[in-house]
């Protein structure tokens, strides 16, 4: 017997957020959206519009993805705590580029920007928690991860 990663690769994939103007579907719509593996057929658009797509790392390099794990827990008074702002950590690791609509006139396109350690900058992550942007594409990535099953399977 052997063990198999299914589903998990190096990969990227684009995410649409569900506050994104170009929407013109219902949350019942984007909830499909990420329950279809980030299948964008599920989704309802703005006719002539198109949506902001940010490229998300499915896997994390090893030294990001200690950098997450690191945050996730925190020792206090002998006791270990779960901390919820890994969340944030995970995305600007995981954040490798985003794709503005050519509807968008340049001026206000939002702008990658990657800090030293390979992640997105903290300046970027700044605006994009501030939009609740950052909330959205960690939910987008957990879909991903988590469509079909575990990730492991017998052979």
């Amino acid at each position: 017997m052997a063990l198999k990663l299914s589903h998990i690769s190096a990969d990227t994939i684009k995410v649409i957020c569900r506050m994104d103007s170009a929407l013109a579907g219902t949350g019942e719509d984007y909830q499909a959206y990420l329950d279809g593996g980030l299948d964008e057929s599920k989704l309802v658009f703005v006719e002539g519009d198109e949506p902001t797509r940010f490229v998300l790392r499915t896997v994390l390099p090893y030294g990001l993805a200690q950098r997450v794990k690191n945050e996730q827990t925190a020792f206090k008074d002998g006791q270990m705590t779960l901390q919820m702002a890994f969340i944030n950590e995970e995305v600007r690791c995981a954040l490798v580029d985003i794709v503005n609509p050519p509807t968008l006139a340049p001026d206000q396109w939002i702008k990658f920007e990657r800090d030293s350690d390979g992640g997105a900058s903290k300046k970027l992550m700044e605006l994009l928690i501030a939009a609740d942007v950052a909330q959205d594409l960690f939910l987008c990535k957990k879909a991903y991860a988590d469509r079909g099953s575990s990730g492991l399977k017998k052979s």
